[in-house]
């Protein structure tokens, strides 16, 4: 039976997860889907790597790992700051067949444990840049992803501003 991350391409993760500081032995590994995202609550976790897009659809089906990556998001904006936050990666076989995109994995997972040491200052960790062009924000939704004026008017009615 495949169990998550535990491929070569899972690995990859694993070892840039012990390499920036991140106790590997502290994290829970699992699929998420629409059906065990109750579960991730459930287990008591305050972050959600969200390996690929398939991750990150449960959650945001208007994102895409491409334009997202290494930007955390709340995942329950109801909850307010106390709420899962999300950060998106690439799916693990991106990092697995592209080797010169094992940096950004390093670079984005620090960005990931920095933000856990800092969990009250969260938004901190957020860019500036619209998340679909990079253009300076103009607005920021309730999950903290940053759109410039064009793309904000074109996103649909997905939630109030933060």
């Amino acid at each position: 039976e495949h169990t998550p991350f535990d491929s070569g391409a899972g690995h990859v993760v694993k070892d840039e997860m012990t390499e920036v500081g991140i106790g590997v032995a502290k994290v829970a590994f699992g699929f998420v889907d629409a059906d065990s995202k109750s579960e991730v609550r459930a287990h008591g976790a305050a972050y959600v790597l969200l390996a690929g897009n398939a991750a990150l659809r449960v959650w945001r089906p208007d994102l895409s790992v491409r334009y997202c990556h290494g930007r955390p998001m709340l995942l329950e904006p109801d909850l307010g700051d106390d709420g899962l936050i999300g950060f998106p990666v690439f799916h693990p076989e991106a990092y697995w067949r592209t080797t010169r995109w094992r940096q950004l994995l390093h670079d984005e997972l620090g960005i990931l444990r920095d933000l856990a040491l800092d969990r009250p200052h969260w938004e901190d960790f957020c860019p500036v840049t619209c998340v679909k062009c990079r253009s300076l924000r103009a607005h920021a939704d309730a999950s903290g992803v940053v759109y410039c004026q064009y793309h904000w008017d074109r996103r649909g009615s997905l939630d109030l501003e933060r």
